[in-house]
């Protein structure tokens, strides 16, 4: 990964000094919190605008792990949906390419593994100037979206947790993601318009947005569908709280676990306290403004009956987070109809670590199965974090495939 980020970012500089441009100074970024930008304030009702409307827009410097480049970026607030149903709103990040490689715009949607409860981690504040050693995750993926735009792809980054942060929501983050992409549209920006056409990609906590939005675009945006060659989602957490038994007790990815429960207490307006013993309270309470990057290594051990009370010591004894987990299991509903790449590393017997291998390839077998066209890899002796380096360039290889129109390699009748 260190040297893909090296080859991207020296790529980058070259091709920015070739075309002359002079790098911006470095501003202070506001988080997004205390930044009026993250907010609607309008006269009308928000619900009174079709999801992906949008509602703001301004353009910034590029930033780089915090580093101001010649690019400028355009970012949009946006009308979506939130896990109620409810009207809500978010920011997307359009970048354009570098070179103009193709006749006519590509839209990417790339939906960062930013897995965050704190607003320092929120994608478009990275873009807009802000870093931290907390968006160790983001800043990772801010090398890998190089790719695309040195390919020659516009690529729209979504706030796809929403402005209250709601990570691991799946159904709410695809509806954020598609809105994102119609946001973009929208706005036109970069020579965007009615016949764009889109793919996306994501891995780990980007997998869910990206999954959830190729799953639910035939219902909720039939419009976004139609102009989808593919998506690409790898490391997917396909049973969410079957991740979180998998890493109960882990040495490394333990703290996904308070992580992940937080998430889902924000977005479905679960009282945590209600089932946490004291320990768990101290955890639960510290990890509300952290992101991935400040829990992994910091928790080994910890487990699931260690943070609540003897009463609900596993996931499944307490009744909300039963119904909660119905709404989070991939693939039960109609299968995508644009094609699939999906991906997963696996270092011991059951996965990469965190994520569980055989879901991954069970939810390609069931798809398979209903008629979708799914290609499927599987990084042997990879965990996690190398399961990315591998997923970033195939990910990148097939997606470009995709917009050529090129036959999708057909794998689904190797997965029995």
């Amino acid at each position: 990964m260190r040297r893909l980020t090296l080859v991207l970012a020296v790529a980058l500089i070259a091709a920015l000094a070739g075309i002359g441009v002079q790098a911006a100074p470095a501003t202070a970024a506001t988080l997004p919190d205390d930044d009026p930008f993250y907010s609607y304030t309008g006269s009308e009702p928000l619900g009174s605008f079709a999801p992906g409307t949008v509602l703001k827009r301004r353009v910034v410097t590029h930033h780089y792990v915090g580093l101001p480049t010649p690019l400028k970026v355009t970012q949009l607030l946006y009308r979506t949906t939130g896990t109620a149903g409810e009207p809500t709103v978010t920011v997307a990040t359009v970048v354009p390419p570098v070179f103009k490689t193709f006749p006519e715009p590509r839209l990417v949607s790339y939906q960062y593994e930013y897995d965050a409860l704190g607003q320092q981690c929120t994608p478009s504040y990275f873009f807009s100037g802000g870093f931290n050693l907390s968006g160790g995750a983001t800043a990772g993926e801010q090398s890998a979206l190089l790719g695309y735009i040195l390919s020659g792809y516009t690529v729209v980054v979504p706030d796809y947790e929403g402005t209250q942060r709601h990570f691991a929501a799946g159904r709410e983050s695809g509806m954020n993601t598609l809105d994102g992409i119609r946001a973009a549209l929208n706005d036109k920006s970069y020579g965007l318009d009615a016949t764009t056409k889109a793919a996306m990609v994501g891995y780990s906590g980007g997998s869910i947005a990206t999954e959830w939005a190729a799953e639910l675009a035939p219902s909720y945006a039939p419009d976004v569908n139609r102009r989808l060659v593919g998506a690409a989602a790898g490391g997917v957490p396909t049973d969410l709280p079957h991740n979180l038994e998998y890493a109960d007790g882990s040495l490394l990815w333990a703290g996904a676990i308070p992580l992940g429960l937080v998430g889902l207490a924000r977005a479905y307006d679960v009282d945590l306290d209600k089932y946490a013993s004291d320990y768990g309270k101290k955890i639960f309470a510290r990890v509300a403004d952290q992101c991935i990057v400040d829990v992994l290594g910091v928790y080994p051990g910890l487990t699931f009956a260690k943070l609540m009370k003897p009463q609900y010591s596993s996931f499944d004894k307490i009744a909300e987070f039963v119904t909660i987990r119905k709404k989070l299991v991939m693939g039960q509903g109609n299968p995508p109809t644009t094609p699939l790449f999906l991906a997963s590393a696996k270092l011991d017997r059951t996965g990469d670590g965190i994520i569980v291998t055989d879901d991954v390839k069970n939810l390609a077998r069931s798809y398979c199965a209903r008629g979708a066209a799914v290609t499927y890899h599987q990084y042997t002796g990879l965990e996690h974090v190398g399961g990315f380096a591998v997923f970033i360039p195939d990910a990148l290889n097939w997606i470009s495939a995709r917009f050529r129109g090129s036959p999708q390699p057909g794998v689904c009748a190797r997965l029995g």
